[in-house]
């Protein structure tokens, strides 16, 4: 079910979801808990952390 997924937001977004390493989708999918076990005592920062580099990878930008 997830490759379907992927599969769809890579044509809506023009990103190609599909062409990311396993290991590499691991990764980006469980961010928040890898930097949660390394930084402690810090969830709001480690949540803007891993959403950050979440968009880096994809290629969008915060409008913010």
């Amino acid at each position: 079910m997830q490759e379907e997924e992927a599969k769809i937001i890579g044509q809506w977004t023009s990103i190609p979801v599909m062409k990311l390493l396993s290991t590499e989708k691991e990764k980006l999918l469980h961010m928040e808990k890898i930097l949660a076990d390394l930084v402690v005592g810090q969830p709001e920062a480690v949540k803007a952390v891993a959403n950050t580099i979440r968009l880096s990878c994809s290629g969008l930008t915060n409008a913010e």
